[in-house]
């Protein structure tokens, strides 16, 4: 038997057999995942100096190379990487490895994200009651936020990371055309300082409309997704995502842009 370190830091046992068998595998098949490929380096090799002075390591590079099978995390962006736009450079060796290159989509955790039994929503709903549960969830969510209650002004959504790949920018400069629409616009994320404060401005210029939540809230996310109408997902790229498949499960359509899994699987 060998001992092994549990999480917990006590001593536990595994068959000589098995662990022998384990390593064996390991060994015997290697496999890389692929996901946002654009960032290569650790963030303090992507520094001016190191690259100059040739100490960058691209082990996403080496990883590429010397894997017996390559996985990203849709079919879609294994496609896209494999391109001069989406291939960051390593889209040549991408492609001389395009037989062992796989795309298998995220799941969702039907556990937690379920709108028959989310106890994070107001009312929760199925395709029995789809109509009067989204307009329960989108009057209670009116009401928690300060915003006018009316179940038949559309709500629309933004869930993500504020930064260029979500085109939080994007959302930004098209909030005072939406705004003019008679919409409301509840958005949730956390990002860089200036697309932080974008959503400060959001909410200061139409505060009869719009909402912006400066960081990450579980619940709030839950409830986002089964009171708006529409979800934006304006990414630049995008390799799977998750909001968008929450959205579909929730009865909100993703509005999107069509690249990586955004352009087969919504």
């Amino acid at each position: 038997m060998l001992p092994r370190r549990s999480a917990y830091g006590s001593m536990h046992t595994v068959p000589c057999k098995l662990a022998s068998t384990m390593l064996y595998l390991l060994l015997l098949l290697a496999c890389v995942t692929v996901d946002a490929i654009e960032y290569q380096y650790p963030p303090h090799m992507r520094q001016g100096s190191y690259a100059e002075e040739g100490r960058s390591v691209n082990t996403l590079k080496g990883g590429i190379t010397t894997a017996d099978r390559i996985v990203t995390v849709s079919p879609g962006y294994s496609e896209e990487i494999r391109t001069f736009l989406g291939g960051w450079g390593l889209e040549g060796m991408l492609n001389d490895r395009g037989p062992v290159l796989t795309g298998i989509v995220n799941g969702v955790d039907e556990d937690d994200w379920n709108p028959a039994t989310d106890k994070h929503i107001a009312k929760n709903y199925d395709l029995t009651n789809f109509k009067e549960g989204k307009r329960a969830c989108k009057m209670a969510l009116q009401e928690e936020l300060g915003l006018p209650v009316n179940p038949d002004i559309p709500m629309i959504a933004f869930i993500g990371r504020l930064d260029y790949q979500k085109g939080a920018d994007i959302m930004l400069q098209a909030a005072p055309w939406m705004m003019s629409q008679g919409v409301q616009l509840v958005c949730l994320g956390t990002g860089t300082a200036d697309l932080e404060n974008g959503l400060r401005w959001l909410e200061a210029a139409y505060k009869d409309q719009a909402r912006g939540w400066v960081g990450f809230n579980v619940a709030m996310s839950h409830k986002i997704t089964a009171a708006a109408d529409i979800l934006l997902m304006p990414s630049r790229f995008e390799p799977c995502g998750l909001n968008q498949l929450y959205a579909m499960s929730y009865g909100t359509v993703p509005v999107a842009h069509a690249t990586g899994v955004l352009g087969t699987g919504v």
